[in-house]
């Protein structure tokens, strides 16, 4: 071939990118992606192209860790704004540090190095690390922050690693889509705790698994557990590996271990064998993939077994569960389970004369309706719904009838609420406004005269460490709360506390349902601020307030009249 018409066809290929209509996605990044400078390739990772070529409007994938996917996605997602012109997507992070190593290190390589996203219909397109445009397309690259999330409208959004973010944000980048004929919101992430995140989303979809189909004609998805593999060496039968310990790995020959089929015990060949994917419930509108360790041959298993030793040595078998093994965990820790609030509340009826002993405390979750927990430091006994506009009144005539020591309201989005019920209480009841900062001094305002606190800066985190504590420890009793039992059980239990790696830990909202817990945790961080309390102290090591503490005023005197002369709680 001539050597000029030759140089002409490769600049052509280079600006003009092979599509068509015909063509599906997971071709398209084939034909027209490198990686590592060779041409892209599913080879090994064949799972990975139905979830590529599905351009379902609700797609939920739960995944573990190193399998590609966040690859594919970014290349799904740019393919998707240059394959349709005049578009807009949003990928999602869930925090800007997150954001900008993806940014950086991967999306910028991919859209400066190939051609496809360089063509000739703009001489220079936008290429920012949160910003990328793609011919007449803008792909956004974004923290899951209230800002972003209510100033960029899309047609598709990508979210990766959605149980790591903010889930409110989550629900607001939703309306991001409401202008598009497109509206495509498919997440992608390892799995956290059970009924969380994407493992609630995976649940409520169609399901589907990559099944193996051994030689005996038997299709299946192989897990790790006993019955899918051969463990020479390992005596006694185990419905739970992950309960093995060193002697016990130790003794299995994990060079002859293999993966087999549960009805034939035949090995499975991994790499080679016919696979599919198949929907448990076909019927479902939302769509869902589940991709296990042994969707791909490449995760052994002596490597999750390697794996597993040494989450155990860092006391962090949960980790291994959703990055090794992509599995959600069921964490008393993570939760206030069901359990503990079963054992500690009671249905009984508070006496009237009993709310008159003294030493009650008061915590508020202001909104349009106000949730109210009143109660001593080791009983919750009142819990109230108050509408907005009447509670005001409400807390001043409590704090009155009962003699309130102190007690919490949040300090915002109801400003004005929570200082008129600091002025009308003379500062009995006090605005307290979360943080994420370790420290959290009182906030003073200073005049000719005095100084005074206006609120007090409180750490979300350990606030709501020391609710959970409470329940764990079951050193509470709740009671009083008449027709709002199974309420009180519902806003207990709807948040999860997620622990990052390299991000402080941080409770996350479940459906919004929380309430009465805020209310309790405001409650709690009352007696702290009476007993005199370090709000920085980390409530996991903290003293907690049960019958039998010791607890005195700088003076020497006991702090709460429920304590004998010595400072005992009764």
């Amino acid at each position: 071939m001539n050597p000029h018409l030759q140089a002409f066809l490769a600049g052509l290929d280079e600006r003009f990118p092979d599509d068509s209509t015909s063509m599906s996605m997971s071709d398209y990044i084939v034909a027209n992606t490198r990686l590592r400078q060779r041409q892209f390739s599913f080879k090994g990772f064949e799972f990975q192209r139905q979830i590529v070529d599905d351009m379902h409007r609700d797609l939920s994938c739960i995944k573990l860790s190193q399998i590609g996917l966040t690859e594919v996605q970014m290349r799904k997602f740019f393919g998707f704004l240059k394959r349709n012109v005049g578009t807009s997507g949003i990928f999602s992070l869930p925090t800007q540090p997150m954001r900008d190593k993806l940014s950086q290190t991967r999306i910028k390589t991919l859209i400066e190095n190939e051609p496809i996203f360089n063509g000739p219909m703009v001489a220079k397109p936008v290429r920012q690390k949160a910003l990328y445009q793609v011919d007449e397309s803008f792909g956004y690259i974004t923290g899951t922050t209230e800002g972003e999330a209510t100033s960029i409208s899309a047609d598709i959004l990508m979210e990766d690693e959605v149980d790591l973010a903010d889930q409110q944000m989550r629900s607001l980048f939703q309306s991001r889509l409401q202008g598009s004929q497109w509206k495509i919101t498919q997440r992608f992430s390892t799995p956290t705790y059970l009924g969380y995140g994407i493992d609630a989303a995976y649940q409520a979809s169609d399901k589907h698994e990559w099944q193996i189909r051994c030689p005996c004609g038997h299709w299946q998805v192989p897990i790790f557990h006993a019955r899918f593999m051969c463990l020479p060496g390992l005596k006694g039968d185990h419905e739970d590996l992950s309960k093995l310990g060193q002697d016990e790995i130790d003794a299995i020959n994990l060079d002859d271990a293999y993966v087999r089929c549960e009805k034939c015990s035949r090995p499975l060949d991994l790499e080679n064998g016919q696979r599919q994917w198949v929907a448990e419930f076909p019927s479902r509108r939302a769509r869902g993939y589940r991709v296990r360790p042994f969707s791909i041959s490449t995760i052994t298993i002596p490597y999750i077994f390697e794996q597993l030793l040494q989450y155990q040595r860092k006391d962090n078998v949960r980790r291994w569960f959703n990055t090794v093994i992509g599995e959600a965990f069921n964490d008393s820790n993570a939760r206030i389970s069901e359990e503990d609030l079963t054992a500690i509340m009671t249905p009984r009826q508070v006496e009237p004369g009993e709310m008159q002993q003294g030493d009650l405390f008061l915590g508020c979750d202001v909104g349009q309706t106000c949730h109210v927990i009143i109660g001593r430091p080791n009983a919750l006994l009142e819990f109230h719904q108050v509408p907005q506009q009447e509670i005001v009144e409400f807390v001043r005539g409590r704090v009155e009838s009962l003699g309130i020591v102190k007690g919490g309201i949040d300090y915002y989005p109801y400003t004005p609420t929570a200082e008129a019920i600091r002025d009308a209480t003379n500062g009995v009841i006090m605005p307290m406004a979360y943080s994420t900062s370790k420290t959290a001094p009182p906030i003073k305002e200073t005049t000719d005269e005095f100084e005074t606190v206006t609120h007090y800066t409180i750490n979300r985190t350990q606030a709501l460490d020391l609710v959970a504590k409470q329940c764990r420890n079951r050193s509470w009793q709740v009671a009083g709360y008449g027709p709002f039992g199974s309420l009180v059980k519902t806003h207990f239990r709807d948040m999860i506390r997620i622990e990052a790696p390299d991000e402080p830990p941080v409770w996350n909202k479940i459906n919004g349902d929380d309430h009465f817990l805020h209310a309790a945790a405001l409650h709690q961080t009352a007696v702290r601020l009476q007993a005199g309390l370090d709000f920085n102290t980390d409530v996991r090591q903290s003293v907690v307030l049960l019958p039998g503490s010791r607890l005195f005023q700088p003076q020497g005197k006991p702090i709460f009249r429920g304590a004998d002369q010595a400072g005992v709680l009764r």
